[in-house]
């Protein structure tokens, strides 16, 4: 009886990835991390940080960044000041699409998840 032997093809490569995308990737991960860890029971918090991630990549950002504002109107404490920092800084992500300014609302979109991570880690307050 002959054994089993797996045979890797010496055909395959790796699937590339560019930095831009490894670093969404660990940024949603850190994110989900700190919201386990330090967040609870945020559910608004999770929906702005859902929304922002998605509005990266979207092929209609704006809708996505109009759901984050409105989950960060929504959210029930203050976050030690951050939901509240986050908010104009999501607004003026939409004007910037508005403008056709892609290049400055990825940064903006970039510090308003910024803003939405430390809330999280914040917690209730």
């Amino acid at each position: 009886m002959a054994d089993l032997v797996l045979v890797r093809p010496s055909d395959t490569k790796p699937i590339p990835m560019n930095r831009t995308y490894l670093l969404r990737l660990c940024s949603l991960f850190l994110s989900l991390v700190a919201a386990t860890a330090f967040g609870g029971a945020q559910p608004r918090m999770h929906e702005a940080l859902d929304a922002l991630h998605r509005a990266k990549t979207s092929a209609n950002p704006v809708a996505d960044l109009q759901a984050a504002s409105l989950a960060l109107r929504h959210g029930s404490h203050n976050k030690a000041g951050y939901r509240a920092e986050a908010i104009p800084i999501v607004e003026r992500a939409i004007a910037e699409l508005n403008a056709g300014e892609r290049i400055a609302a990825d940064k903006s979109i970039d510090a308003a998840i910024s803003k939405v991570e430390k809330a999280v880690g914040a917690g209730v307050r």
